[in-house]
């Protein structure tokens, strides 16, 4: 009887001992998702203007290995972000730094630096007249538009001609393609050289978003969109696009693309097709839209910023305005240019002839001849030099 009884309380005590292990696994393992995790996010339908967070005003974004050109005496070098000298001004031109280089020009020749000042590749192509894209020049996506004298081709980061000059002009690569013209009309190609969709347009942009704006051919060509397929999502409708003869042409930003028909402004998405555009043309002036926001101006009036509702934000009260970047954007007044947060408030009051956007945490401003850097605070990271 006596060992029965101990039996018994040995298997009693593992039951208890296996029923708290049990409650303590229970209360450590994470809830069942109401969601299967097989199933797809949702993507949003087509045209839908996404919202992404904005960033904090006057965010500086994570620090990356990248030059500022500066100018000294005439000649031209470069800074970095602290404002320390590493190139000594010597090159004739220098262009901002993209995709970890920067095309300098000395004695008519263009070559290329590094982000540590050193000379990635010699100056080794001419510098001819690019109908005004210079920006064909810098970097983007590995590649880089070069001139052989007579034709453009693009080149790597060692300098090699890996698409052999044959075009008459060329943008930058953006989303694998870039436009180029080939005799009178614009298509574009692959990083390989390949026409990917035909030279039938009279001028092209870059893609963004995955659209890229194309007029047709002929003088009084309509603007529209293609995909990467060549496939028409907005059909040709508009008389102008932001920058037609800037480096951003057409671009679509923040899910929308600056348009203008009958010299009115407004902004159109990738529904336009069937709708028209999305923010009724009715603005004398409007630049895209970067962080959420875009400057608009009616008629002759001073310029605000509207959100991607088409609804005014900031108060009509500048004399010019630039776009947002890094939280901030640059807005003349009768005291000169400076730059405010996306409340209107100024964070750096306008005391200059020109400000430029920020980038990298710097920002270029001028007084007369004399530019320098000035940093999200205001403060002169590289005096003003002529």
């Amino acid at each position: 009887m006596r060992g029965s009884a101990i039996v018994e309380s040995v298997l009693v005590a593992f039951f208890l001992v296996f029923c708290v292990a049990g409650t303590l696994g229970a209360a450590s393992s994470p809830p069942p998702s109401s969601t299967p995790s097989s199933l797809p996010s949702p993507s949003p339908s087509l045209g839908a203007v996404p919202s992404p967070p904005p960033p904090s005003p006057g965010a500086v974004p994570s620090p990356t290995a990248t030059l500022f050109p500066v100018r000294q005496n005439g000649k031209w070098g470069y800074i970095d972000r602290s404002g320390k000298l590493v190139v000594a001004p010597r090159y004739e031109t220098a262009r901002s730094m993209r995709d970890g280089l920067a095309a300098i020009s000395l004695d008519a020749k263009w070559g290329y630096l590094d982000a540590t000042g050193k000379q990635a590749i010699g100056l080794l192509f001419d510098d001819v007249s690019h109908m005004g894209l210079d920006e064909a020049r810098d970097f983007s996506e590995g590649l880089a538009a070069a001139n052989d004298s007579v034709r453009w081709g693009y080149v790597d980061r060692t300098g090699k001609f890996v698409v052999l000059p044959r075009f008459a002009a060329a943008r930058r690569f953006s989303d694998g393609l870039a436009a180029v013209k080939i005799q009178t009309k614009w298509g574009f190609i692959d990083r390989t050289g390949n026409v990917v969709i035909k030279p039938i347009y009279g001028s092209a942009g870059r893609f963004s978003e995955g659209l890229a704006a194309v007029r047709e051919f002929g003088r009084y060509g309509k603007w529209g969109y293609v995909d990467k397929s060549g496939q028409v999502v907005v059909k040709p409708q508009w008389d102008s696009v932001s920058g037609e003869f800037s480096p951003s042409v057409g671009e679509f930003s923040d899910g929308l693309a600056a348009v203008c028909f009958k010299r009115q402004w407004g902004f159109a998405d990738a529904t336009s097709v069937t709708t028209g555009a999305a923010i009724e043309t009715k603005f004398r002036e409007v630049l895209p839209f970067s962080e959420g926001l875009a400057m608009f101006r009616r008629s002759y009036d001073p310029c605000g910023y509207m959100d991607r509702f088409g609804t005014p934000v900031i108060k009509e009260r500048f004399l010019a305005a630039s776009r947002f970047s890094e939280g901030l954007a640059a807005v003349k007044v009768q005291e000169g240019w400076g730059y405010i947060d996306k409340k209107g408030a100024f964070v750096i009051q306008p005391s200059f002839d020109l400000a430029e956007e920020f980038v990298d945490g710097l920002a270029r401003v001028t007084k007369g001849k004399a530019q320098g850097y000035v940093d999200h605070k205001g403060r002169l990271v590289w005096p003003l030099t002529e």
